[in-house]
């Protein structure tokens, strides 16, 4: 009976890291079809409004990313930082076109969050390109950065634009994902890690998703620009600024 029980324990030590793995995976690759979905329905809706991107606009204090949270007619509305209902998904311009809150997360974040005394996950851990019809307060479109596009026309490559990225948690603010093309030496939004344990799922503008495995881990949001911390977290930086303008395609 003890040899047995050894032998169930060596094989049950043997196969947990490969179904761990499995189970990883699987989740990422559900984060990837979330990411499809909200990129068709993106583009959809693009079709029915004369090719005009739909609003991905937010609101705050300059230097408080805190404070930042989409606005009523965004895409999503609200801050996933001050808000655990799921009221902004369904106020946003694109539930019409998903009717789905599952797609609006990447089912590897497995964290929760204190809202008003009871624990919950966020409500979306998501987030859109800000080169995507971009605006922060009264800034929108190219009144923002000359990079920011506001119809499908404008997109020039767009295998090489992302659209929606999966969020590092603590950035979980604003339904934007924050990035200028001049960006060195810090992040503005840090990008999800958990998928696979090293890497965040992307949408691209022409419907691929790519998974992405970052060269530097544990990244984690200190400041309205958190500084890069060393050559591995600079060219993982590169990477999206480059993706934010489509440097990347070909």
């Amino acid at each position: 009976m003890l040899v047995v029980i050894a032998i169930i324990a060596i094989l049950a030590a043997l196969l947990l890291p490969a179904l761990g793995k499995a189970k990883g995976t699987a989740l990422s690759v559900q984060c990837g079809s979330n990411l499809r979905q909200l990129q068709l329905a993106w583009q959809i809706y693009a079709q029915d409004h004369n090719d005009r991107l739909v609003p991905n606009w937010i609101t705050g204090s300059t230097g408080d990313w805190r404070s930042l949270c989409s606005t009523t007619n965004s895409w999503l509305s609200g801050s996933a930082l001050a808000d655990g209902s799921t009221a902004g998904l369904r106020q946003g311009a694109l539930w019409p076109y998903t009717r789905s809150d599952g797609v609006y997360r990447c089912p590897s974040d497995k964290s929760l969050w204190l809202y008003g005394g009871r624990l919950a996950p966020r409500p979306f851990n998501v987030a859109l390109s800000v080169a995507m019809n971009g605006g922060l307060n009264a800034d929108t479109g190219p009144r923002l950065d000359p990079v920011v596009v506001v119809t499908l026309a404008e997109i020039r490559r767009p295998t090489g634009m992302f659209t929606f990225m999966d969020k590092e948690e603590a950035s979980m603010t604003s339904g934007a994902f924050f990035v200028q093309p001049r960006q060195n030496d810090y992040w503005l939004t840090i990008p999800g890690e958990r998928d696979r344990r090293r890497g965040a799922n992307a949408a691209f503008a022409d419907g691929h998703v790519a998974f992405k495995k970052w060269q530097f881990l544990g990244r984690k949001r200190t400041d309205f620009q958190t500084p890069v911390r060393n050559a591995q977290d600079r060219a993982d930086l590169r990477w999206v600024v480059d993706a934010l303008s489509g440097a990347n395609g070909q």
